[in-house]
């Protein structure tokens, strides 16, 4: 088993095959491969330049960046925990990937995703594909949804983040209703009292 707690950068590519938990920074210059019998949990940030191929179990409970491809071979899951969030340049999916967490997670795709007849998305996850999902011949089964409508803050572990918090404004004028003294007239938002409320005032 092997804990990292700090920053561990990776000049080539990393092989995964055992228990490999994630509580810092990892960096690989090259591809990552989590192999058959491997566990990797990453509970803090997860950078890959090259290809990330998963075959084993894989839990992502912040950032994963892939600047390459994320291949979810069959017989193999993914699992995002809540604000899991996975950010890849292309999408290939055979396996499970698995929101099972409370809140939704995001897979956000830039450019290609390819879901194969074995590739299922189930749980608390969004699909996020700007440009549309390119083949879709797996399952998609509620509450997962190709969605790009979530939203996942930034922190230490995650900088990028992911989308805008969801304000109720039913005027539209740009003040949140538990704000707004007039929550259904976008001329008014507040009243101003001189010199203050609840005394002889204007």
């Amino acid at each position: 088993d092997f804990n990292n707690y700090g920053t561990i950068n990776v000049l080539n590519s990393l092989n995964v095959n055992q228990k490999f938990t994630n509580y810092g920074k990892v960096n690989v210059s090259g591809a990552l491969n989590n192999n058959s019998k491997a566990d990797f949990y990453n509970y803090c940030t997860l950078t890959v330049q090259g290809n990330i191929s998963n075959n084993g179990a894989l839990y992502n409970g912040r950032l994963i960046k892939c600047y390459q491809t994320y291949t979810q071979n069959s017989n193999s899951e993914t699992k995002l925990d809540n604000v899991g969030y996975i950010s890849t340049n292309n999408l290939s999916v055979n396996g499970t990937i698995n929101g099972s967490g409370t809140s939704k997670a995001v897979v956000k795709v830039a450019n290609t995703t390819t879901i194969n007849s074995k590739g299922t998305f189930i749980g608390n996850v969004d699909l996020c594909d700007s440009n549309g999902v390119e083949t879709n011949n797996g399952t998609i089964t509620a509450p997962a949804a190709i969605s790009c409508g979530g939203y996942i803050p930034t922190c230490p572990c995650n900088t990028e983040g992911f989308g805008k918090p969801y304000i109720e404004d039913d005027d539209g004028d740009g003040i949140a209703n538990n704000q707004d003294e007039f929550p259904n007239d976008p001329l008014r938002a507040f009243n101003s009292y001189i010199p203050c409320f609840n005394v002889c005032y204007t």
